[in-house]
């Protein structure tokens, strides 16, 4: 059963926490998709097995709040965070100098965010009978500026659920780092594709993101620096 509650507005506010993991499966398809050699699989999953303890997946989702600047006539607003204790894993081991570790981690806190879209698109379907047919993150068609405004109308649990209490700071940079807020499409008929697989490579404007189906160069190569995540980046400092 789902938590349900209503924010200050008075329009619902659904919740609950997800249990999303990955499988060996999983773990190979990250290591294609993000060029480690097969000799890495077994560093990859002690590393995931070392973090998947501290991951507490938070969901919290409106349908058809009162935004004048959403120009669909069905849609759902939704918050996901990963929590507050990756990111305090994450920091353990690049502090610690185990910047290979770290950014396994952030490989695998952007899978778990796949899983937790798709976990979450088929918990709205379920609830309002309606298909996910577009996801949108902010930043890219909406301004950042709208990020606060949305965190502002869910008011969202703080003190109560600090490790999963999603916020933004004055640059609108989300916390935890492994958040996400997005507006989905939603329509009455099934789409050929999932929304939170091929068409959020369709849809999303960022040509960088290490989560992009690959592109191949007219050479047939690979454009590996163009999909280093922001996690990588940090890290590594490039």
């Amino acid at each position: 059963m789902s938590e349900k509650d209503y924010d200050m507005k008075g329009n619902k506010l659904n919740s609950k926490k997800l249990k999303v993991e990955l499988i060996d499966e999983d773990l190979h398809l990250l290591m294609e998709r993000y060029h480690y050699e097969e000799s890495d699989f077994t560093q990859l999953q002690h590393v995931y097995y070392a973090l998947e303890p501290f991951v507490e997946t938070k969901v919290y989702w409106e349908y058809n709040p009162a935004y004048d600047f959403v120009e669909y006539e069905d849609y759902a607003v939704v918050a996901i965070t990963l929590g507050n204790y990756f990111d305090k894993m994450q920091e353990i081991y690049q502090d610690s100098q185990n910047l290979r570790e770290a950014y396994m981690m952030d490989c695998i806190g952007a899978e778990l965010l796949m899983k937790a879209y798709q976990e979450t698109n088929g918990w709205i379907q379920s609830e309002t009978a309606l298909w996910s047919s577009k996801i949108e993150f902010i930043g890219e068609k909406y301004p950042l500026e709208r990020m606060a405004e949305i965190l502002e109308h869910m008011n969202l649990p703080k003190e109560q659920e600090a490790n999963t209490c999603i916020y933004c700071n004055e640059a609108y940079m989300l916390f935890p780092l492994k958040s996400a807020i997005y507006i989905t499409a939603l329509q009455k008929v099934k789409p050929e594709e999932p929304a939170e697989c091929l068409t959020i490579c369709e849809s999303c404007s960022n040509k960088g993101c290490s989560n992009r189906i690959q592109e191949k160069k007219a050479n047939g190569e690979k454009k590996e620096k163009d999909n280093w995540t922001y996690g990588y980046q940090k890290i590594f400092g490039k």
